[in-house]
């Protein structure tokens, strides 16, 4: 009964914590629209263009699969977003794990933020659709390159020739959320260090000999900054670990795989900086920042060709 209550409560207060976490600046039924149909259409769209010679196959090899001897600008971004012919599963569990992914960036701003609020009324948040929106332009229009110049390097030293598939820009959307799980743990950590969120030692009554609650203020401090070390190298290190276990797998885009993750956590938080700025300096400083990450992997293997 007390969950149902608590859910009841949570409903009715929902349409106030929309506007109080800034959720209100963009239109999640687009985002819906985009993520859960256009995108697993297209994909099967252009797949199925391929498997009818609709698009013949000399020019699907040329433009669509990212040669390691013969890269272009076109197959460099075109590869990122078809699968292999050969391998029905390919496109069906890249799809799949869109829409999971999708679905868990989705109750992450529409659900667990709101929540959060709910129960600790003290949590200060405010989404920014202009760092969110320009990240999902940058994911889609300009890392493609930057997956497929790492998948060149590496591939090249595991010995392939070929590559395609979706997966390298489904592991930097992994990479994003990570970064909103990490981002979400730090906030929360530096609000109850600053004594925006109460800690629950301050409910408590009862006298305290003297210095015992500055050496508890000490204690919860180290806890913070642990909890906070934590966050940051801990979580993303975790996947990291898993991404590379898949080397046993001769088949698997390992390195494009850690290489989307990791552009995914890195250029999320630039964004985010680079929105937030008020002075043109740090602005501008942000934007080569930025430039040099997305620029850096596509052409590093240039001078290995």
């Amino acid at each position: 009964m007390k969950i149902r209550e608590q859910f009841r409560k949570f409903r009715a207060a929902y349409p106030a914590l929309i506007p109080e976490l800034n959720l209100d600046t963009i239109n999640w039924n687009i985002f819906a629209f985009l993520f859960f149909i256009l995108i697993p259409l297209f994909l099967y769209l252009i797949q199925l263009l391929i498997l009818t010679e609709t698009i013949p196959y000399p020019v699907a090899i040329k433009y669509f699969v990212l040669t390691f001897n013969d890269p272009n600008f076109a197959n460099m971004f075109l590869s990122n977003y078809i699968h292999s012919v050969f391998d029905y599963n390919h496109i069906y569990q890249n799809v799949l794990s869109s829409i999971t992914i999708f679905l868990m960036i989705y109750l992450y701003f529409l659900f667990v933020l709101p929540y959060i609020k709910f129960k600790i009324p003290s949590f200060q948040f405010r989404f920014n659709p202009r760092a969110f929106v320009l990240t999902l332009i940058v994911i889609f229009c300009y890392l493609p390159f930057s997956i497929s110049g790492i998948s060149i390097y590496f591939g090249k030293i595991l010995g392939k020739s070929i590559a395609w598939g979706y997966s390298g820009l489904l592991y930097t959307f992994l990479g994003f959320f990570f970064y909103l799980i990490v981002e979400l743990l730090i906030t929360i950590t530096l609000q109850k260090a600053s004594g925006t969120i109460p800690s629950p030692s301050n409910f408590r009554t009862g006298s305290s000999p003297p210095g015992a609650g500055q050496e508890q203020q000490g204690n919860d401090y180290a806890v913070l900054s642990a909890s906070l070390i934590f966050a940051c190298v801990f979580v993303p290190f975790l996947m990291i670990a898993f991404i590379l276990s898949e080397l046993i797998q001769p088949g698997t885009g390992v390195f494009a795989h850690l290489g989307g993750f990791m552009l995914g956590f890195i250029i999320a938080p630039v964004i985010e900086m680079l929105t937030l700025s008020r002075l043109k300096k740090q602005k501008n400083a942000f934007c080569v920042i930025l430039t040099l990450i997305v620029v850096v992997p596509a052409v590093f293997w240039l001078p290995f060709v």
